[in-house]
């Protein structure tokens, strides 16, 4: 969708819904984040929540969103709170 704002001329539109799209992921990733670590774990998680902010915080506004379309992408396949990695083996 930013996209094609984009490309109909409409920039401030688009950078403010990559901005969103950027910002609802962030908070879900937050929120995974933090209950991971609630439980000892550090997945990649924390990964996507730094590359969420720092686009954001820097501009990259498309690859924000972008990321967050990997993000919940992947947090679709594994279920919510789902595992971030493999088992370790015992």
């Amino acid at each position: 969708m930013g996209g094609v704002l984009r490309l109909l001329g409409l920039g401030t539109a688009s950078d403010t819904f990559w901005l969103i799209a950027t910002a609802v992921a962030s908070v879900a990733s937050a929120w995974w984040v933090l209950q991971g670590l609630r439980n000892g774990e550090w997945g990649v998680d924390v990964i996507a929540l730094l590359a969420l902010v720092g686009s954001a915080l820097v501009g990259e506004l498309a690859a924000g969103a972008i990321i967050a379309v990997m993000f919940t992408g992947g947090a679709a396949v594994r279920g919510p709170g789902g595992p971030t990695r493999p088992p370790r083996p015992e």
